[in-house]
């Protein structure tokens, strides 16, 4: 099964051997060690166990502070057993608990952690089931409906039938554990929103977003004379008007497909902008996109 890496930007320092080497996060090649991350200020951000270049063992989160953020464990790139996350007061404001194939239960509370805000199930690395979100008053807002079984589905059949293909990184663990769950009290028209009350998206009068990918995706010559195949996982944020700004490659493949990535992206229609209490508000966005010569549009 394909595992998502960690949609990080930041520069960091991998404690190998004995050895202190700056790299793109998250790491490549064979890098076995700890791998720490930093703030602007030089703080820790973060440090993760890595066994040639996988997340295996601990990781953990900082706030600038120095206090305890997050905490998790990873075997082989997989979330196993208890994971937490906890606000700048100590508070857990977030757990989760998986077995060795990311199966198990996600549990989102409160700020002041006395009140549950979503709970549901992941199975197999995706959201499963239903999932139920809920006001500070303990009140149902919504319930949305989770299917793995087809998701995983959708996936191989993309595989088989084009050149790339999307990964659903919205239902993955890596999105809810990763960032910051949650939203801001107040919005302004320059706030970015990661997580709004509707979420952006590609407009449904288009078509499929994985369709006019397909129809429009220019595979380079040079990386098809090279072989070249993989992931390009990109951000982009959609703005008020549903157009396109900050586009930006967060982990790439070569320059080349990580150009045509970043071409695809700006080639898109206008979005639906997504919506927070009601206003339209700039929303970030992250995308896998994937690359392969298996019957690639040329």
């Amino acid at each position: 099964m394909n595992k998502l890496l960690i949609p990080f930007t930041f520069l960091l320092s991998i404690t190998s051997l004995g050895q202190e080497i700056e790299c793109q996060y998250p790491p490549t090649g064979d890098y076995t060690g700890v791998c720490e991350s930093f703030y602007a200020d030089g703080s820790i951000r973060s440090q993760t166990d890595f066994s040639n270049s996988l997340r295996n063992g601990n990781h953990r989160e900082y706030y600038k502070n120095g206090q305890l953020a997050a905490i998790a464990t990873f075997h082989q790139e997989y979330y196993v057993g208890k994971a937490y996350r906890y606000s700048q007061d100590s508070i857990k404001i977030l757990e989760m608990t998986l077995d060795s194939t990311e199966t198990g239960e996600f549990t989102a509370y409160s700020k002041n952690g006395k009140q549950i805000i979503a709970t549901g199930k992941f199975k197999n690395s995706y959201r499963d089931g239903d999932w139920m979100f809920y006001n500070e008053l303990g009140e149902l807002i919504k319930t949305v409906s989770y299917d793995s079984d087809e998701t995983r589905k959708k996936i191989e059949d993309r595989k088989k039938s084009s050149g790339m293909y999307i990964i659903p990184y919205e239902e993955t663990i890596d999105k809810l554990f990763l960032e910051d769950y949650g939203m801001p009290d107040e919005v302004n028209p320059e706030t970015i929103i990661d997580f709004p009350d509707v979420p952006a998206e590609f407009p449904s009068s288009v078509g499929l977003i994985q369709d006019f990918l397909n129809e429009n995706v220019n595979y380079p010559l040079s990386a098809i004379e090279k072989n070249e195949t993989g992931t390009v996982y990109l951000s982009f944020v959609v703005e008020l008007d549903g157009s396109f700004s900050e586009v930006e490659v967060l982990r790439g493949v070569s320059e080349s497909l990580d150009n045509e990535a970043i071409r695809l992206i700006k080639s898109m229609p206008n979005w639906i902008p997504g919506q927070y209490n009601g206003q339209n508000v700039r929303t970030r966005c992250r995308t896998p996109i994937v690359f392969s010569l298996t019957n690639s549009k040329n």
